[in-house]
């Protein structure tokens, strides 16, 4: 995947960059909703923009806020939900993707405003708290009783094109018959989600690298521990 690059103060080389994210600057990507002829509501993203100080912050902030305002809020139903949604994203402090980027940039793509993530260890973040809610409302109605399903985490996948929609990650760890359960899981979640909505599913138990990041990035919405 590749992330569009934006500075407001142009840097000539890595060497200046990387003062910058020592002296704490960050790359930051926020979201903004749009939707179209009323019926189709669509999440996007913005290039991961250098942020230094709060005021560049807020600055980005009002203009991607202000986009969903003006443009997100006519789909029906979703408009109104995901503008909120996408404002909220934006007002907890967007999504950090400064060490994705860091690990992949190159004095061509410094230059170009484009970099190319070949390399990553960030995959995920955690919902937002919306969605959170609403996740644990489907699962924990759903499976309250099924001693089956030990534990569902969910991670917003991150590393899609700038301007695509995300989809979210949903991590299952059951005794058994996981696809059975994968079943179910979409179901419920689509109790909560529009139909369109996109989710990718993993087996906990598995012994490769998803799995432990999911753990690590994601957010645990059902554990059979604490239901």
């Amino acid at each position: 995947m590749k992330y569009r690059l934006k500075f407001d103060n142009p840097l000539s080389s890595i060497d200046d960059l990387k003062k910058e994210i020592n002296n704490g600057s960050k790359f930051i990507v926020f979201q903004y909703c749009v939707s179209l002829f009323f019926a189709v509501t669509l999440r996007r993203f913005s290039p991961a923009i250098l942020i230094k100080e709060n005021s560049l912050f807020n600055k980005y902030k009002r203009k991607y806020n202000i986009i969903s305002y003006i443009f997100g809020w006519w789909g029906i139903p979703w408009g109104p939900i995901y503008t909120i949604k996408s404002i909220n994203i934006n007002n907890n402090g967007a999504v950090d993707v400064t060490e994705e980027i860091m690990l992949n940039i190159t004095e061509d793509s410094l230059m170009n405003n484009e970099v190319e993530l070949l390399i990553t260890n960030q995959f995920y973040t955690k919902p937002n708290k919306w969605d959170s809610k609403a996740f644990r409302r489907a699962f924990i109605e759903k499976f309250e009783r099924d001693y089956k399903i030990k534990k569902i985490i969910v991670g917003l996948f991150i590393n899609t094109e700038y301007d695509e929609t995300h989809s979210y990650t949903i991590g299952i760890q059951v005794d058994k018959d996981y696809d059975k359960y994968v079943t179910l899981v979409r179901e419920a979640a689509y109790t909560q989600f529009r139909k369109f909505t996109h989710f990718e599913f993993i087996n906990l138990t598995g012994n490769d690298d998803i799995p432990r990041l999911l753990e690590e990035q994601g957010e645990v919405v059902f554990d059979r521990k604490r239901v």
